[in-house]
């Protein structure tokens, strides 16, 4: 999915410039994310839409969602053969990108539209946290991993890989790519040996597999300081390339990206609702 572009070019928001301190200017974006929910008719117009904490974020955000939101359209759903409304989360990723050294234009980068896995009673049962890597600890460099996972009917992960990896600090490309694989890595051998609790009961229960998303998020705090307010907030971004998974079904695929996701969070990896189109910038 391309990005949905507004023609929204604004002077420095305040949290723009810390976000981006680690960054040179000319290639500085920031983004933040947003959560929410949608409903759609059965024609797949939008009906309604709620964004969290609306009045706080930013006036130029909340002008990019008015103009771009309410003329989404989605591919119908379809249940026991009719066309119905539908209700889903909604989760956004804005991003920030600079035209001069005095404005940034706004943009939709990705989205996802679905409730997650514990709504359909796939649950976390055993969950260890991946070792934060050292040479990251002593580089001071953070970022988010974009897993993606199968589960088996006893709960064990089968199958798992990182499909693409984001920074919040900027280095040599040689570097970044080596700061992505140590995230990358240790993610996955933690992974592969996370256990969950199963659907007992409805749609979800008769798989005989289920594919999840997890999005694993590497922060850095000082000592002694509080952790800094997450929602809403700007930070430094860096999306990594997005790797093809062999094993993957095209309908648990994601066009663009699933970075959208909050960090640290279980869903599963076919979304409840899908955009047909997008808005023109």
């Amino acid at each position: 999915m391309k990005a949905l572009l507004a023609a929204l070019s604004i002077l420095v928001l305040p949290g723009l410039m810390p976000a981006l301190a680690r960054t040179p200017p000319a290639q500085a974006e920031a983004s933040m994310l947003l959560a929410g929910s949608i409903t759609v008719s059965p024609q797949g117009a939008v009906q309604s839409y709620t964004v969290d904490k609306l009045a706080t974020l930013p006036a130029p955000v909340q002008q990019l969602l008015t103009q771009n939101v309410p003329h989404w359209r989605f591919e119908p759903v379809i249940d026991h053969g009719h066309a119905v409304a539908a209700k889903a989360a909604m989760h956004l990723r804005i991003v920030a990108t600079p035209t001069d050294k005095d404005h940034f234009a706004l943009r939709i980068a990705s989205q996802w539209f679905g409730n997650a896995a514990n709504t359909y009673g796939l649950t976390i049962k055993n969950q260890t946290l991946p070792h934060y890597p050292g040479r990251e600890i002593k580089e001071r460099v953070s970022g988010t991993v974009y897993l993606v996972a199968r589960i088996n009917r006893q709960g064990k992960v089968d199958q798992v890989a990182a499909e693409q990896v984001n920074l919040r600090v900027r280095g040599p490309e040689m570097l970044m790519r080596m700061w992505r694989k140590d995230f990358a890595d240790a993610s996955v051998r933690a992974a592969s040996h996370w256990t969950y609790n199963v659907p007992a009961s409805g749609a979800a229960a008769t798989r005989q597999a289920w594919i999840v998303r997890i999005p694993v998020s590497y922060t850095l705090h000082e000592m002694g300081k509080a952790k800094a307010r997450s929602y809403g907030t700007w930070t430094a971004y860096l999306p990594g390339p997005r790797e093809k998974i062999s094993w993957l079904k095209p309908e648990a695929s994601v066009p663009g990206s699933a970075d959208a996701l909050p960090d640290n969070g279980l869903y599963l990896a076919d979304q409840s609702l899908h955009l047909i189109t997008t808005p023109k910038s």
